[in-house]
């Protein structure tokens, strides 16, 4: 009988040893291409319905890396939690890609409706093409829908929201209680905005300053079309994502 030397040895008992340690399934990595694989992990799908991560249809949870993207089909809907008081959630027929930068989770919206709930540390952004919509100051909840126009309407349900003109820098911040309609990529203001309910004064704030009607169109606040109290049109459609964040719901809940 052959007898090992102290070096073979210990190399054949190291890869008899390795090929004990369980394998990694294609179940065990996120859902999604290969490649989400190697991403950085931003978040938990904790339910979906109709949703498809990457092009890969979703049974209900997931997770999500960074450079994901996450589509609904029509009555379609998906939670993505980023930490237990971070949170969104896509409407049907929706399309949001999300990216870490910096620290912070940026969600960029090409289509339908999202609902956020962000306490106000700098942790999530939401973004369109021509505009970046976050917490103003503290924590909020707030919603963002694609119009069929091609114009965005923003709800801020808790806590003010600033709206960012990425190319120019200038900043519409959404009081509580209401929304406004800005203008699409590509799309200028047409005419005066039209205030609802008497909100223009309350509504509307421009580098901290109370906008009255008849102004809204003017100085840094020219992209937005008009402003009211409520969840506006967009989001009407989508009163339940923005109710407060609670546990997952059953898949077999109706």
């Amino acid at each position: 009988m052959r007898i090992l030397s102290g070096k073979k040895f210990i190399i054949w008992g190291t890869l008899m040893m390795l090929g004990c340690l369980p394998v990694a399934r294609p179940a065990d990595r996120p859902a999604g291409s290969g490649k989400d694989a190697d991403r950085a992990v931003i978040g938990k799908i904790i339910n979906s319905s109709g949703t498809f991560l990457n092009g890969v249809a979703l049974p209900v949870e997931g997770t999500l890396t960074s450079g994901s993207t996450l589509k609904t089909e029509e009555h379609g809907t998906a939670q993505v939690r980023f930490s237990a008081d971070t949170q969104v959630t896509l409407g049907e027929r929706t399309s949001v890609s999300f990216e870490s930068n910096a620290g912070r989770v940026v969600a960029e919206v090409a289509s339908g409706s999202i609902a956020a709930w962000d306490p106000g540390k700098n942790a999530l952004v939401l973004e369109t093409t021509r505009y970046t919509i976050e917490p103003a100051g503290g924590p909020a909840t707030y919603g963002v829908t694609m119009l069929p126009d091609k114009n965005t309407e923003v709800v801020a349900r808790r806590g003010p929201v600033a709206i960012t003109e990425k190319s120019s820098g200038r900043k519409y911040v959404l009081a509580e209680g209401h929304y406004a309609e800005v203008a699409g990529a590509g799309v200028p203001p047409s005419g005066q905005p039209q205030a609802q309910a008497g909100a223009a004064t309350t509504a509307a704030t421009t580098a901290g300053t109370a906008a009255p009607t008849g102004l809204l169109a003017s100085g840094p606040a020219m992209f937005v079309i008009s402003v009211g109290a409520g969840v506006g049109v967009g989001l009407g459609v989508a009163e339940g994502p923005l109710s407060e964040p609670g546990p997952p719901a059953s898949p077999s809940a109706p």
